[in-house]
């Protein structure tokens, strides 16, 4: 198979003039053919239940309606066989013709570079000439004038064979489309030219390459009517893009080229469930379609699960509540998982000086913690803006994976399959603004509470991009089989150290007990210590566990701030606390006022410091943990 990878730079051309695969395309005719064969015989067999209907074994008016109808589906099943073996005998010339195209093309290059070290060589030799008689000379360069002309035409082959390529791949899909279109009578003339033009496309996506990279593919040959009838045709294939997207790097050229054109806009029509969740969008687009998809599930939503109902209650609450603080955006809404899968923004997304992205932990389905998680959020945004009003700040409140329960939080599975998308959400969000003149790129954080640490860690790992840093609260422990070490972490240095910091609380019990029954390494040593409190008693062995070394640890115990006051502390391992004392299994839930995100809190102050990369403004010492 040919490489995509090849240099192509001596006809002039830095991608691939004639990509394809003309082998895959000839097994595609050939399932084609098999198809139509398959067709034809289903044909046949109705045929020959109609000659058992027919006199003298039944007659009358029933028996003709019967027979009327009978015919009606033998003359369609030969009609679709006769279109499929056309759809076969199209994709059979695209075959040959794409072939042809490519050895062309693969000539043209093989002559081209023969061509350059022609050149190459000959200039050597005349610029090693002392003094040289005019016959030598002369022939030097008539040599010279051979290889250039070589090269020119080894340049025209290859744009030769780049438009012979497409005129080639044109006139597949026209006859694909009237051999659809021929079969599809009944359709409005439109479906039938968008469901041609779509089958068109699809037909020259590469086998071997990655899902995500055929996704990518598929972006930029689809029409916006065509993605409109492949995705009402198969809803699954907005979940498929979910789990594995395309670079968000592709998706920010690929858009940028869009913007401001009409096609801009009919794909926006088309299909607002896929371009919201799509990583590399600006984030102005992503919210518009993610909030037309929102509006429409209001709509069915009789006809949705108990979950969904929730989630969008929860979501339509998020939304209001951050609409009276910061502007808020809908960055992803998929009610096609297994569970819904939310993220909420508040702050200009497309032109904040910091994005911070903050990730959730155990029992945080989008379903019961949007809105909780958002108020979060909205908190620790509140607190960059205190810190730092010279600089914008916009934080994402993230719960677009299934976050574990008390059972499976032990378990690596969430964590990873979290970690994936996370990876290119972040990597979206450099992208997004990578393509943008008019705004600076943005100082890019991950906040991450309870077992969000564990997910967030293994994202930093797979990132293209590097953070500006990453605070842990409440770390459920990092799980060393997916990130063996923090110096894994791709995350830029503050100070001359890695930006990563970490803080537990002296009262929060659940995250130590919970990294040591999950075998996992805490990044905070002095969580890691027995006695943290004087009523744990027999559970001091239980917080004997693993550390990792490589973040800075700050405190969360509260302090007082000259000119500012009392900082309060942390008492439990909640973000948000609640009722007038600790409560839950090992006392979790803090009281309200006391959690990890609550206003006025030291652990609040000091992840805002960090997050918006002011280390400076941190509350007491930074300590970096072994």
């Amino acid at each position: 198979m040919r490489s995509e990878l090849t240099d192509r730079s001596p006809v002039g051309c830095d991608w691939d003039p004639t990509p394809g695969s003309p082998e895959a395309v000839a097994d595609r005719a050939t399932r084609v053919r098999h198809a139509a064969e398959a067709q034809w015989d289903q044909a046949d067999a109705v045929a020959a239940v109609l000659r058992t209907v027919a006199p003298p074994y039944w007659s009358g008016m029933a028996a003709e309606a019967f027979a009327a109808r009978l015919h009606t589906v033998i003359d369609a099943g030969r009609k679709a066989a006769a279109r499929l073996n056309e759809g076969a005998d199209a994709l059979d010339a695209w075959a040959d013709a794409m072939g042809d195209a490519q050895e062309l093309a693969d000539s043209a290059l093989s002559r081209a570079e023969k061509a350059l070290e022609d050149i190459e060589r000959t200039e050597l030799a005349m610029a090693s000439l002392g003094v040289a008689d005019d016959a030598t000379l002369y022939r030097l360069r008539m040599r010279l004038e051979d290889a250039q002309t070589r090269l020119d035409r080894a340049r025209a082959d290859a744009r030769e064979a780049e438009a012979a390529y497409h005129s080639s791949e044109t006139t597949f899909g026209r006859a694909v489309g009237e051999a659809v279109r021929d079969a599809m009578a009944p359709l409005p003339s439109s479906e039938g030219a968008a469901f041609g033009s779509g089958l068109s496309a699809l037909a020259v996506l590469d086998p071997s390459a990655s899902v995500n990279a055929n996704h990518m593919s598929m972006l930029r040959r689809l029409t916006p009517e065509a993605w409109a009838l492949l995705v009402a045709a198969n809803p699954r294939l907005l979940q498929d893009f979910w789990e594995h997207p395309p670079s968000p790097d592709a998706v920010a050229s690929w858009w940028k080229g869009l913007e401001g054109t009409p096609l801009e806009q009919r794909l926006i029509s088309a299909v607002p469930e896929l371009l919201g969740n799509l990583a590399g969008l600006p984030f102005a687009v992503r919210d518009r379609c993610n909030r037309a998809v929102y509006a429409e599930a209001l709509k069915r939503a009789s006809d949705l699960t108990d979950e969904q109902r929730r989630a969008l209650a929860q979501v339509g609450a998020a939304l209001l509540r951050g609409a009276r603080d910061a502007p808020s955006s809908l960055v992803c809404f998929n009610l096609h998982g297994s569970v819904p899968l939310v993220a909420v923004g508040f702050g200009e997304l497309d032109r904040a000086n910091t994005v911070t992205w903050a990730a959730a932990g155990m029992d945080s389905d989008a379903s019961a913690a949007t809105y909780s998680w958002s108020e979060s959020a909205l908190n620790l945004l509140s607190e960059q803006d205190r810190l730092d009003p010279t600089q914008s700040h916009a934080v994402v409140a993230w719960l677009g994976y299934d976050a574990p329960d008390r059972v499976t939080v032990s378990t690596p599975g969430p964590a990873s399959a979290g970690a994936y998308r996370f990876s290119y959400e972040l990597d979206g969000t450099h992208a997004a603004r990578s393509t943008r003149a008019d705004v600076p790129p943005p100082l890019i954080a991950v906040v991450a509470h309870s077992y969000g640490t564990t997910m967030a860690a293994a994202a930093l790992t797979r990132v293209k991009h590097p953070v500006d840093s990453f605070t842990m609260l409440g770390s459920a422990g990092i799980d060393t089989g997916l990130v063996p070490s923090l110096s894994n972490l791709k995350v830029r240095a503050a100070d001359g150290s890695p930006a990563v910091y970490a803080t537990a609380a002296r009262s929060d019990v659940l995250a130590p007990v919970g990294s040591k029954v999950a075998g996992r390494a805490l990044p905070n040593h002095e969580a890691a210590l027995p006695g943290l409190l004087p009523l744990e008693g027999d559970l001091a062995p239980w917080t004997q566990g693993r550390t990792i070394a490589g973040a800075r640890s700050f405190s969360s115990e509260g302090a007082y701030v000259p000119g500012e006051g009392y900082l309060l502390p942390t008492k439990g391992h909640s973000a948000l606390g609640s009722g007038d004392s600790r409560s839950g299994f090992l006392g979790a839930t803090a009281p309200a006022g006391h959690g990890y995100f609550d206003v006025n809190t030291e652990s609040l102050r000091n992840t805002a410091a960090t997050s918006i990369g002011r280390p400076e403004l941190v509350v007491g010492v930074l300590t970096a943990t072994k």
